[in-house]
């Protein structure tokens, strides 16, 4: 992750995060709320967006436009993808749209060998 030393200040350091399971959202979320210039700061509430394509996809039942939008992306990063993973690339959505709801089921995460609970702004809790 990238961020200036004033940044970092500003926020407490990484040491403020050393147990939260998504310290990269949360370290974002606090530089923002750190920012004191408006322009840097995103209107825009993103958690109740979904996280997948998908959806939108299916709605407009274009999924042709999500393979090209995957085929045009590994182009331009000079990794172009196989017709096989092409045709993966809805399968792959479906599964990562699925995998939204499980923190809705469970609250528990297996890390670095360790069963842990997700708290508040995932935070990890002793199981």
């Amino acid at each position: 992750m990238a961020i200036t030393r004033e940044a970092l200040d500003a926020i407490g350091g990484f040491a403020k995060f050393a147990n939260v399971l998504a310290e990269d959202q949360a370290i974002g979320l606090a530089v923002r709320e750190a920012s004191s210039d408006p322009l840097e700061q995103d209107p825009v509430r993103r958690r109740h967006m979904p996280r997948s394509p998908l959806p939108f996809a299916i709605l407009t039942l274009q999924p042709s436009i999500r393979i090209a939008q995957m085929a045009l992306l590994g182009i331009a990063t000079g990794a172009p993808l196989t017709l096989r993973e092409l045709a993966l690339v809805p399968l792959q959505d479906l599964l990562q749209f699925g995998a939204q709801w499980i923190p809705y089921f469970d609250d528990t995460v297996t890390w670095r060998g360790y069963e842990m609970r997700i708290g508040p702004n995932t935070e990890l809790l002793a199981a």
